[in-house]
């Protein structure tokens, strides 16, 4: 055993810095949201994967093109809610000709009062994206003609679309490659 006062002194240090440390991440881990969603289940969904959930709409099948939303229809916020979640839930098969020669997923989202009207791109920075190849060529649309893909997305509306949720009726959709969704109706509701 060691005897001398320095260390026992630092080993006192560190057992304290150690009980707050733990301490501290203990409430970060046991606070909890009092955001509450009808129906109850999007509460659920992981909004960054691209997994389909109980919340996405079904897939109308091979020879369908659009985009299909799926929304909570109401939020339920406590009056000092800091971090607001409005889980959306998506489908989308498009033809690859008319994608490459859209701006991307577009949403726009409109509240009654105050009259208003928001939109933003559905676009993730990837700072380890690799770049272009230079010498690449770019693809012909019309060797994409005949072509689709499709998939699911979950997604927190306010990360792409910025606008201010306080109580009010409101109303999203997605244009997309020259596809509109669904308009999807939901209220924000603040209470105690």
């Amino acid at each position: 055993m060691i005897s001398n006062p320095l260390y026992k002194h630092f080993t006192i240090i560190a057992i304290l810095i150690a009980l707050i440390s733990i301490s501290c991440n203990s409430k970060k881990i046991t606070r909890k949201s009092k955001m509450k969603y009808i129906p109850e289940i999007f509460s659920t969904v992981n909004t960054y994967s691209n997994e389909q959930n109980p919340c996405s709409p079904e897939n109308p099948g091979i020879t369908w093109r659009g985009i299909l939303l799926n929304a909570p229809k109401e939020i339920i916020l406590s009056p000092l809610e800091d971090s607001v979640v409005i889980p959306i839930c998506g489908f989308y098969q498009l033809d690859l000709s008319k994608m490459q020669q859209s701006e991307g997923l577009k949403f726009v989202v409109s509240i009654a009062e105050p009259k208003g009207s928001f939109s933003g791109f559905m676009i993730d920075s990837d700072p380890n994206h690799d770049a272009p190849n230079p010498d690449e060529k770019p693809v012909d649309p019309k060797d994409l003609v005949g072509m689709s893909t499709s998939t699911y997305f979950n997604l927190n509306l306010l990360t792409y679309v910025k606008f201010p949720a306080i109580a009010g009726e409101y109303r999203v959709f997605a244009d997309y490659a020259g596809s509109r969704s669904n308009i999807l109706n939901f209220k924000i509701s603040i209470k105690n």
